[in-house]
């Protein structure tokens, strides 16, 4: 009956359990081992400590490897995420470090067919995409300026491949 855990028996209507769980319920005494020293278990077999100790090392050592591979990853991500939804594109350029600023990058957009002559979102990815109506400076008119998406931001990344 030992390893087998609490269970209804529909023949009898009755419990069972395993022998520990009687033991305590029956108030039976049995002999518990001495607590086990985990240093001087080691010490006793220094082939499985050495054996511990490298092994941790080559764990830390791929640990490391990811961490230092995923860094632009999350840099990304935190620069991002703290942009609260929307972004625009002058913004978005900042945070993927182009070589170059918003209007080029508007100019690359509009030769990819992604943006208008008008710098509005083309059809296909006006998902990626929100309009809003903002006042223009120096002028007394609303324009209309492209915000990305958070799902935008990464999508648009992905398409300028870029690092």
């Amino acid at each position: 009956m030992a390893g087998k855990t609490l269970r209804f028996d529909m023949m009898t209507g009755r419990f069972w359990c395993n022998d520990r769980i009687i033991e305590i319920l029956t108030g039976a005494k049995r002999a518990v081992p001495p607590p086990v020293d985990p240093v001087d278990e080691l010490l006793a077999n220094p082939q499985e400590f050495v054996a511990r100790v490298r092994a941790l090392r080559v764990e830390n050592e791929r640990c490391q490897r990811y961490i230092h591979a995923v860094e632009p990853l999350v840099d990304f991500a935190d620069k991002a995420l703290n942009t609260h939804g929307l972004v625009d594109l002058g913004t978005a350029a900042l945070l993927w470090n182009l070589p170059y600023g918003r209007n080029t990058l508007f100019q690359k957009l509009r030769e990819l067919g992604i943006l208008t002559e008008k710098n509005l979102p083309a059809a296909p990815y006006r998902a990626h995409f929100r309009v809003k109506q903002v006042w223009a400076k120096g002028g007394p008119w609303m324009v209309a300026k492209p915000l990305l998406t958070q799902a935008g931001l990464l999508w648009l990344g992905n398409r300028l491949a870029v690092k």
